[in-house]
This record gives C-alpha cells, structure tokens and sequence, in this order.
C-alpha cells in the first residue's frame, strides 16, 4: 500500500494545471499563480501583496510505500482455547497501540510524546485485548527538525523507540509491581499469539510483554545466556504479532494499572494506562 498525502490550492484547476502553464508571457503563457502577487482588490488605492509560494502549492508529502499481510481468521473449534474462541465473537476485540515518537514535547511537535493508544479503556468479561505496536531503530531529529527543535530526549540508545508492558498499583506510582508479590491481571486471563492456538501461562505473558518480546516464554528467558537490556536496546522496535488476552467470567471486576518501564519519565512524561474490567452486559 502506498500513502500520500497531497497538498494543493484551489486558486486554479488542481487536475487539468500542469507545467504547461508555467509563466511564459513571451509565448502567451500566463500563470494561473505566481510568487508573492500583488493583487488588485477592487479599490481605488494601491493593491496588497499576498504571501503565496509557489513551490508550495501543489505538493505531495510523505509519500511512503507499507507491506502488510490480510489472513483469513482461524476456523477455531469447540475445541480450541477460550482465548480463541473469545476473539471471533462479533465487536469483541479491542486493540493497544503504542503512538508518539522519541522526543520531549517541543522535540516531537507537532506529534506527540509516547503513551498507550487508548490510556484508559473499559472492557467487559468476556472480551479480548490485542497488546500490539510499531517502532523504530533509526528515528532522527537532527536539524532542521521540521515544525519542533532538534533533539533526541528519551532513554535507551538514541534513535531507538522501545516500549513493554508491566503492571503498577496505581497510575500515581512510578514503580511497577514484583510479579512473585502481587495478584496480576494475567493471572486472571487467557493469552496467546494471535497467529498460534497454544495458551500462554500467565508466567509466560508476563516475561512476553515486559521484555517486549525478546523471551517467548519463561523456558526461554531460563535458558538463555543473553540478559534482556535494562533499557530494552537490544529488544526489537516493534511488537508486531503482539499478545490476544482474553477476559471470562473469572476475571475479577476492577482497574488495572500497566507502564511501559523505559518511557515513564516522571518529571517529562507518562507512559501508563489504565483499564477497567466489568461483569458482562446482558441484553
């Protein structure tokens, strides 16, 4: 797929306008716009000079060309996993984005700093969650750094958005809660990968999304002779197959809290979300 995003005045015939009407008085051509005019307005007194660029008004910006797979949707059985089976129910599938890049606010303007897409949602028992998101290794905002400054504020490598998912107490606090002290909201869930049937311990999801990935189980992370960075630099950029989590009628009612550790910037930004899980509407 490619996206284009296409900036034209209406000033002249947007789609019969071509270089053909450049400016050539010497040949009887003249330009439907030009530079800077200054314009008769219909008075008797000197015209006004309008800021008019012409280098910028029939443009085309960001042109940029996206893979992306459609697959048909898993024919799941009786058989298969709850977590399956939640996810081909009709309006049942909500999604967690990642948005915003690298920056402080003036930096990332006129985008936005990093947060969770929703930050604070409402499911109910029996839906499902898709934890999901894009990224990069080679995000640069040197000058002229557009409509925001120049700079790289944030932390791990520079030029490298990382995100993960753990849980906290209360959106207030900054730290996120031991696994091995405190009750978790994957404990009271169903996960696995939206592209595989196998379930996912709680164990397993938890290591999943606190390392963004970079262990596919709490085997693997045991196994393993490479330590996760502390800033998640060498974890990928991006979460792309992602995490389904389903709720049931198990789930407790309640809020839950979740941070992305390296972003949640105390004195700069916030990097958390919030969810509220409620019993079932039965129509």
């Amino acid at each position: 797929m490619r996206l284009r995003y296409n900036i034209s005045t209406m000033d002249y015939d947007p789609y019969t306008t071509n270089s053909s009407w450049n400016n050539d008085p010497a040949n009887g051509v003249i330009s439907p716009i030009t530079q800077n005019p200054t314009v008769d307005i219909g008075t008797y007194m000197q015209g006004f000079r309008l800021a008019i660029n012409t280098a910028q008004t029939g443009r085309t910006f960001s042109d940029r060309s996206h893979v992306f797979n459609i697959m048909e949707k898993p024919a799941y059985t009786t058989d298969s996993p709850q977590a399956a089976q939640s996810q081909i129910a009709d309006n049942n599938l909500l999604n967690v984005n990642v948005r915003g890049k690298r920056g402080n606010i003036v930096q990332t303007f006129p985008a936005v700093e990093y947060d969770f897409e929703p930050n604070d949602f409402y499911m109910e028992q029996g839906q499902c969650v898709h934890f999901q998101w894009g990224g990069s290794n080679t995000h640069n905002n040197g000058n002229p750094a557009g409509d925001g400054q120049a700079g790289d504020a944030g932390e791990g490598r520079g030029g490298s958005d990382r995100s993960n998912i753990m849980e906290m107490n209360d959106l207030r606090n900054s730290y996120p809660m031991p696994y091995d002290e405190y009750a978790s909201f994957f404990d009271v869930v169903t996960c696995k990968r939206p592209m595989e049937d196998a379930v996912l311990s709680a164990q397993d999801v938890k290591i999943v999304l606190a390392t963004q990935g970079y262990y596919k189980s709490e085997a693997d992370a045991q196994a393993s002779n490479d330590n996760v960075d502390t800033l998640l630099n060498n974890v990928s950029g991006a979460f792309k197959q992602g995490v389904v989590c389903c709720t049931d009628a198990n789930t407790p009612t309640g809020d839950y809290y979740m941070v992305s550790t390296r972003n949640n910037n105390f004195s700069n930004r916030s990097h958390g979300r919030s969810s509220e899980t409620a019993k079932a509407h039965r129509g």
